[in-house]
């Protein structure tokens, strides 16, 4: 990985300008494998997310495009488990998934129960 990528990855929205302009896709943001690109569209084959556009240009920008970096992992959520994330990562069943989520919520002491 290189530092443009790496500080890319981490929210930097110049890094990331200058990683589409120069055609480098970032890995995925949930599961963090190559994605794949045909056409207008960039897809993860693995998690499945996937950006598609009219313009091949506005779907990788919209795959780079990264937050800065969120306070917690999917399993250390308090909505972990409990189907939170219409159309997001959460899990439908329990696993130990190492997530990202930008609708962290700690814990808090509380059981993983289904709702």
């Amino acid at each position: 990985m290189t530092d443009l990528e790496r500080r890319a990855l981490l929210g930097d929205a110049e890094a990331q300008r200058e990683c589409t302009e120069n055609g480098i896709v970032l890995r995925c943001p949930f599961c963090g494998n190559e994605p794949i690109t045909e056409d207008n569209r960039v897809f993860c084959g693995v998690c499945g997310l996937a950006y598609e556009e009219l313009d091949a240009g506005l779907s990788l920008r919209a795959w780079n495009t990264r937050p800065a970096p969120p306070i917690g992992r999917c399993k250390d959520c308090a909505n972990w488990y409990k189907q939170h994330c219409a159309g997001g990562p959460c899990a439908t069943e329990p696993t130990d998934a190492e997530f990202f989520c930008g609708n962290f919520e700690p814990k808090g002491g509380e059981e993983n129960a289904v709702d």
